[in-house]
């Protein structure tokens, strides 16, 4: 997501020479390999997750009975998705090529704004509320899918709720504004709140969706919303300190 106007960002630091509109124009940008390394490792444990499934990706069944702790932080940088041959896996491809898109320029205005260690600690308490979301799922369907009978098992990888974290929580200062964003290319003008609106339907509408036929879709769905949350709940302490 690539916006052209927004207002700065409230945060730890106010920096009135900087806007999130020249951050992603790319002016005066610092070097920083961070968000490049973020998207990296995104790319890399996503392809080795869906190789080494139970000890990449995150799941209870793996964590209490195979006791894979290394999964509760590998999980944090990879996508959802699991490279095999499916019928979903173009579409697949290319949805994750675009959250990589709009994770670099977002990831960059936030790091020029606020600083690395900044951009850091959304992006995990994002993926921590998304995790703490799918382990209180999980256990909700705990008596219909037990989790100690690995056929049951949903593993899980929690990138797109960090990312999601990041996009959302460039849109909470301006959730009452217009704003104008490339979507897929197209420029689209609308209020924050409508953007903040189409990303939670992004996760929720194909969740209750599936879940018609697999109630189980809604645990992996549902907890990139928890992302959401996460930032939210962490714009809300970095604003109650200015």
């Amino acid at each position: 997501m690539h916006y052209h106007r927004a207002s700065p960002l409230k945060g730890i630091k106010k920096q009135p020479e900087k806007s999130l509109s020249c951050a992603l124009s790319g002016s005066k940008m610092k070097k920083s390999i961070f968000k490049k390394v973020l998207l990296l490792l995104i790319v890399v444990l996503t392809i080795l997750g869906s190789i080494f499934i139970p000890y990449l990706r995150f799941s209870l069944h793996y964590v209490l009975f195979k006791f894979q702790f290394q999964t509760i932080f590998t999980s944090f940088f990879i996508s959802p998705i699991i490279f095999s041959l499916d019928l979903f896996l173009f579409l697949d491809i290319i949805f994750f090529g675009l959250m990589l898109f709009f994770a670099y320029f977002i990831a960059r205005s936030l790091e020029y704004l606020m600083g690395t260690k900044f951009l850091f600690k959304l992006y995990l308490i994002s993926t921590v509320f998304a995790m703490l979301f799918y382990i209180g799922l999980r256990l909700l369907f705990h008596f219909a899918y037990p989790i100690q009978i690995e056929f049951n098992t949903i593993v899980m990888g929690f990138a797109y709720a960090g990312i999601f974290g990041l996009m959302t929580y460039t849109i909470f200062p301006v959730r009452d504004q217009s704003l104008t964003a490339l979507m897929y290319f197209i420029p689209i003008r609308m209020k924050g709140r409508s953007f903040l609106l189409m990303i939670i339907l992004l996760r929720l509408i194909p969740g209750l969706f599936f879940a018609l036929w697999d109630p189980r879709y809604l645990i992996i769905y549902l907890p990139d919303l928890g992302g959401i949350l996460g930032a939210y709940i962490f714009y809300k302490i970095q604003s109650a300190r200015i």
